[in-house]
């Protein structure tokens, strides 16, 4: 279910297709692309949106300001029951600009399995719905009497609960004749007796939208008339405020006995209407027509009926399908030109269909006047192009620039505001003037702002000896803090402060980092001491000061000590099939002699290995097989993890249940009697990539049973399963095992392990107790009068750790003593009464501060009346 449709505002193209997720069976994600400039040809923006747990069915697009808007049909997983129709809309603004972060929000299945289907009103022409306009979605006509019942759809991405979807009217419906309400078998041919599918029980695409006549929808249905198939047509006006209580005109085109249907229909930018629509019957091959009416034309009228193509042969033994809608479009040039495309065969034949595109227009369609906003948005401090700034016009989303900075919007002539911004740049308006046939330039710079992030950490110097090349606890490091700018600005002069927190006690309170370029890294060196338990962390944080400006702060967590490796295996030291020694592989039951585990280089799935040229691997065969790989005994200390790489493709079931599955299992004395059990039932946790199905489907004599979470489905690639292992098994001797259970029907490629790393708990670097060595003697004067202020000195000592010292003097007269800032080694004092003092010295840790030297030596002072 392909649908391409063109942003007139935004002068992109977008590409829509549903798609099965990775484990599921059938379509629940919709692919979209929108195009990084007017080239169809070009580069995409692309995105995957996982939309429903059910079968999302017949998707459709439909362009508006603040969203792609989209309506589809929702079944369940079997295809079985018709769950209700569903609306979605994707975050335009951020699309347009490849922003990773753009989200889908959907008001759920409002209607229930009895509700209609509807459509998203597609915008056209070159002016758009009123500001803040809600996306008017259109349903089937429903009810006694019928009415076309119309939703609005408004959306809020900010603020997401403030999103509604609502009825807004439901004007009245013509009665009509439901046409081949029991069977796809439908529309005759010539020359054979194929019949096509009519889709006669929904709105056929687009639900086109024009700002005239206070908004209006124009769209149509098959019906069956005069026993054949004819096209309703209906026009819609005042849907942007109302009130819409009858169509403007509604009629059904038959105007003789061939059979039309699969119907698309547009208006000009005068209000002219056309009509695409295929044709067939049994005299003639399928064929692309359209008809259409002036604006002043009587109401209710079609006519002027064309051949666009005839086919040359019809289609046989294609399961009725007749693809499943037309598309007519205006060109955004001059607003005149209908595009159309259908499908026909030009011979005879099945599954052979093509594909004709053609165009046409009213004698008495004109272009309208218009102008075109030439916009070039550069970076102020040195004028380089800005991509993807996101542009505003006239209160409206209107489209972003392309990788030169450019964007150009066609406008309507006149007075019209702007408004350009983009994250970490911030916002530039403005206003400007739009003349006929010309282009108004519209340069604007936007002011980048510096946005700074921790990008990495290199230890320096460790006092741990030896050295371990890691952070213990208690000890001394320098480590250099590496900044990233990943804004839209440089930084003038940037200091970052060391914080006193998180178990980092500074030493190097704080450094220049300067002038950090857009993009750029720069580090700095921190002395510090990690205070925390072994195996534990500890976080730096720094306090960004750029000038004036709080830029905010900055964190790196670090872990105290070096993790223990127990055990690691990636299989490339072998040739296969020969698993490595103390690698076991066992089954428990195999009922078609199907090969154990074994270490592979080729066949599927694929990649073989994740680490090449091997991997283990096992077979996911056609009967029951329970095929068990199990580690090397090991014995892990402390708090551990298992990680392994995995690419697996083994029959499921569905999303949540699987026939054929994978499961981790461990063994230990402290765990269920040593017997294997699963890594989850045995008190362990997955971190990452853990099981992706819920059940184990009990029909098949799979091995596994009891059902149990597991994994299934296809990985799609190799990709990372990490698990903490159960506490209880701490200190005794242990086992993995990789198990692959198969029931008794239908093989899939098997499974692949690979790069096996169990970490098991950490060591650590013991410092030695911190001893400050004794400071030397004071030096100064030895003679002096009382109340005269007297210089001494002394220094020397040293934290065997490393540590910045302090000193205090004892001025041996019973006065109180301060300690000295870092990095002071002299004082001054006076003394009040004549008389011989001793004075010495001491020195302390300044991080520790209980930690003292001895008393220096006594320096003899002698005091003057």
């Amino acid at each position: 279910d392909p649908v391409v449709v063109y942003d007139p505002l935004a002068d992109r193209w977008v590409i829509s297709q549903f798609a099965v997720p990775a484990g599921g069976s059938v379509p629940q994600d919709e692919c979209m692309a929108v195009s990084q400039t007017n080239d169809a040809t070009g580069a995409y923006y692309r995105y995957q949106f996982h939309l429903t747990p059910n079968f999302l069915d017949y998707p459709k697009l439909g362009v508006w300001p603040d969203g792609y808007y989209m309506s589809a049909n929702i079944f369940n997983t079997s295809g079985t029951a018709f769950l209700g129709p569903q609306a979605f809309v994707f975050d335009r603004t951020k699309m347009l600009v490849g922003n990773p972060s753009a989200t889908s929000q959907t008001p759920g299945i409002t209607g229930g399995a009895t509700e209609e289907t509807f459509l998203p009103a597609d915008l056209d022409g070159l002016k758009p719905p009123p500001v803040g306009a809600a996306n008017p979605f259109v349903e089937w006509p429903s009810g006694s009497p019928l009415v076309y019942k119309i939703y609005k759809f408004h959306v809020d991405f900010t603020t997401p609960a403030n999103t509604t979807f609502t009825l807004f009217a439901s004007p009245s419906a013509a009665a009509f004749t439901l046409l081949c309400p029991t069977t796809r078998s439908c529309v005759p041919q010539l020359g054979v007796a194929d019949r096509l599918d009519a889709i006669a029980d929904r709105l056929m695409f687009r639900n086109a939208y024009r700002n005239i006549n206070g908004g209006t929808l124009v769209n149509n249905y098959t019906v069956s008339a005069n026993a054949v198939a004819g096209i309703r047509w209906f026009e819609l006006r005042n849907v942007n405020s109302g009130p819409v209580t009858a169509p403007f005109q509604e009629s059904t085109y038959q105007p003789d006995a061939i059979w039309r249907w699969m119907g698309s229909v547009a208006q000009d930018n005068q209000g002219n209407l056309a009509l695409g629509f295929s044709a067939s019957s049994f005299s003639i091959y399928p064929q692309l027509r359209y008809a259409g009416r002036l604006a002043t034309d009587p109401l209710n009228t079609l006519s002027g009926e064309q051949h666009l193509f005839d086919g040359a042969g019809s289609q046989s033994d294609s399961s009725n399908r007749w693809g499943d809608y037309s598309s007519i479009t205006v060109d955004p040039v001059d607003d005149c030109t209908f595009y159309y495309t259908n499908e026909y065969y030009d011979t005879t034949s099945s599954f052979n269909w093509r594909t004709r595109i053609g165009y046409f227009k009213f004698a008495e369609c004109t272009a309208p006047a218009k102008g075109t906003a030439h916009f070039v948005v550069t970076v102020c401090d040195g004028g380089a192009a800005l991509a993807n700034a996101s542009v505003s016009i006239d209160g409206r989303p209107y489209g972003a620039t392309k990788s030169n900075g450019t964007y150009d919007a066609a406008l309507g002539t006149g007075n019209h505001t702007y408004s350009v911004s983009k994250a970490l740049f911030g916002t530039v308006s403005g206003t400007f003037t739009i003349t006929n046939g010309s282009t108004t330039n519209v340069p604007v710079c936007l002011q980048g702002t510096p946005v700074i992030v921790a990008k990495s950490t290199a230890l320096v110097n460790e006092s741990c000896a030896p050295a371990n090349g890691v952070i213990d606890p208690g000890e001394t490091v320098t480590v250099t803090f590496s900044l990233k700018n990943t804004g839209g600005g440089s930084t003038s002069n940037l200091v970052a402060t060391l914080k006193a927190s998180g178990g980092i006690t500074p030493i190097t309170t704080s450094q220049n980092y300067g002038v950090i370029a857009v993009g750029a890294t720069v580090g700095k060196d921190f002395s510090f001491v990690a205070n925390g338990a072994c195996g534990g962390t500890i976080t730096a944080t720094l306090q960004l000061q750029d000038g004036a400006k709080n830029l905010g702060t900055v964190s790196f967590t670090l872990t105290l000590g070096k993790q223990v490796v127990v055990l690691t295996r990636n299989f490339d030291s072998g040739a296969p099939p020969a698993l490595p020694a103390g690698w076991v592989a066992t089954q428990g039951v195999n009922a078609g002699g199907f090969p154990f585990w074994v270490t592979s280089n080729s066949g599927t799935p694929t990649p073989v290995a994740d680490s090449p040229p091997n991997a283990a691997y096992s077979v996911d065969p056609s009967n029951v097989l329970d095929n068990r790989l199990d580690t090397p005994s090991f014995t892990y200390t402390g708090a551990a993890q298992v990680t392994f790489r995995q690419n697996f493709d083994l029959e499921q079931a569905d999303a949540n249940t699987a026939f054929d599955c994978g499961v981790l299992e461990i063994s230990n004395p402290n765990i269920n009697g040593g017997a294997f059990t699963d890594i989850i039932t045995a008190g362990g946790s997955f971190v990452t990539g853990g099981y992706n199905h819920t059940a184990i489907n009990g029909s098949f004599a799979n091995p596994c049973l009891p059902s149990r979470p597991n994994w299934s489905g296809v990985s799609g690639g190799f990709i990372t399963a990490t698990a903490n292992l159960p506490a209880a098994g701490i200190g005794q001797p242990s086992k993995l095992r990789w198990r692959m259970c198969s029931d008794n029907s239908v093989s899939h490629a098997g499974w692949r392990v690979d790069n096996v790393t169990v970490i098991g708990g950490y060591v650590c670097c013991t410092s030695p107790a911190e001893a400050i060595s004794t400071p030397t003697t004071p030096s100064g004067p030895a003679s002096g009068s009382t109340g005269t202020n007297y210089t001494y000195s002394t220094g020397g000592s040293t934290s065997n750790l490393g540590h910045p010292v302090q000193y205090r003097f004892d001025w041996g007269d019973g006065s109180a003593a301060v300690w000295l800032p870092v990095g002071t080694t002299s004082a001054q004092h006076s003394w009040t009464s004549p008389g011989t003092y001793l004075v010495k010295s001491r020195a302390r840790c300044s991080i520790h501060t209980s930690v003292v030297s001895n008393f220096s030596n006594t320096f003899s002072v002698t005091i003057a009346p």
